[in-house]
């Protein structure tokens, strides 16, 4: 019902795009461990990090179950954990050959791709 309401007064998109100020949502940046803090003052409370970061600190962090899936590489992977995004890397034309180092780490990025662009998955 308040869905329909929602859609037919045209507020969906304001309603699902607008950040909470009502202290709901809390901007912490990219400072993971400040989010862990804030998630141990509140245990009923959620945080959002990259895979890396839950991954590497499973002792302490529980990744959420989306619609029945769990954040695990996996899943991620194959696009089936549906809060997750593509990452995508920049590289300034300009600078190849001249900033140091910039072709070893585009090296880097790119060593395992396939023919086709994408990452094959451990077996």
């Amino acid at each position: 019902m308040a869905k329909a309401a929602l859609k037919a007064a045209g507020a969906k998109a304001k309603v699902c795009r607008a950040m909470r100020t009502d202290g709901a949502y809390v901007e912490a940046g990219e400072q993971d461990n400040l989010i862990v803090q804030k998630l141990q003052e509140d245990p009923s409370a959620y945080g959002i990090f990259g895979f890396s970061y839950l991954d590497q600190n499973s002792d302490t962090l529980q990744g959420a179950v989306i619609d029945g899936t769990n954040p695990t590489f996996d899943e991620i992977a194959e696009g089936s954990y549906s809060v997750s995004r593509a990452l995508y890397f920049y590289v300034k034309h300009a600078h190849v050959g001249v900033v140091p180092g910039i072709s070893e780490y585009m090296n880097e990025w790119v060593k395992h791709w396939g023919e086709d662009g994408a990452c094959p998955t451990p077996a």
